[in-house]
């Protein structure tokens, strides 16, 4: 979509992961060929939070692993969490998934627990 790690430095934002979830499911010789499957699966309202998911298969379209990354885009002036340019928020919102959700706001007040 045109939107190289160049373009969006000078954007003035970058990707950062906050938590990585990696699951093996299958075990993998160190000769076969892996295909990795990327999927965004959740951002928040205004795009500054995001969730990706990939399945990681073999040569036989079975599951090895999974890899399920939270993160945000960061501004590299403000050095703080912010929401990307619209453009850059279009494209990657071009790359949903069939199970994307909007994420929680981590800023927004949560309900008291019953």
């Amino acid at each position: 979509m045109g939107w190289t790690l160049r373009r969006i430095t000078e954007a003035g934002v970058a990707p950062v992961s906050t938590v990585d979830e990696l699951r093996y499911l299958r075990e993998v010789n160190v000769d076969e060929t892996i295909t990795a499957a990327y999927r965004l699966t959740g951002t928040g309202e205004d795009g500054a939070r995001w969730q990706v998911s990939v399945d990681m298969t073999n040569s036989d379209n079975a599951v090895v692993a999974t890899v399920m990354t939270t993160g945000a885009w960061i501004g590299l002036r403000s050095r703080r969490i912010t929401a990307p340019p619209t453009d850059l928020a279009a494209a990657v919102n071009d790359l949903r998934s069939g199970d994307f959700v909007v994420l929680e706001n981590a800023n927004r007040p949560r309900p008291p627990s019953p």
